[in-house]
């Protein structure tokens, strides 16, 4: 399925109410778009989920190559990503990974830490 149609497909779910906690954006929105943009999104070398940072853990850590993260991804409930940038920043910032993603599966957010290594 295009990448069109995916968000097309995803849109639909939203407006339906398919998508009622983080684990279903995670898995029927983060994931499914994932895939589509030809990340392998089930080979956990390249896309980490529960990606552990001190302590910590990030949804996802896409990596590339396998086990080295460029990108973070943090996944809130729709509606629910207020005041979750700071934490995902500084985890990028902190160990040099170039992007960083919030999204609740209906908004999304690139920052671009300046720290990358």
């Amino acid at each position: 399925m295009a990448i069109v149609q995916e968000i097309e497909a995803i849109r639909a779910g939203i407006k339906a109410g398919r998508f009622p906690n983080e684990a279903s954006v995670s898995q029927g929105i983060v994931l499914r778009l994932l895939n589509a943009l030809g990340w392998p999104a089930y080979d956990t070398d390249a896309v980490w989920p529960e990606y552990a940072l001190g302590g910590r853990r990030v949804d996802f850590a896409l990596c590339s190559p396998p086990s080295k993260p460029i990108a973070f991804i943090e996944v809130k409930q729709i509606g629910q990503s207020d005041g979750a940038e700071r934490q995902l920043f500084e985890y990028a910032f902190h160990i040099g990974v170039p992007m960083a993603i919030l999204t609740d599966g209906r908004e999304w957010n690139f920052f671009l830490p300046a720290r990358a290594r």
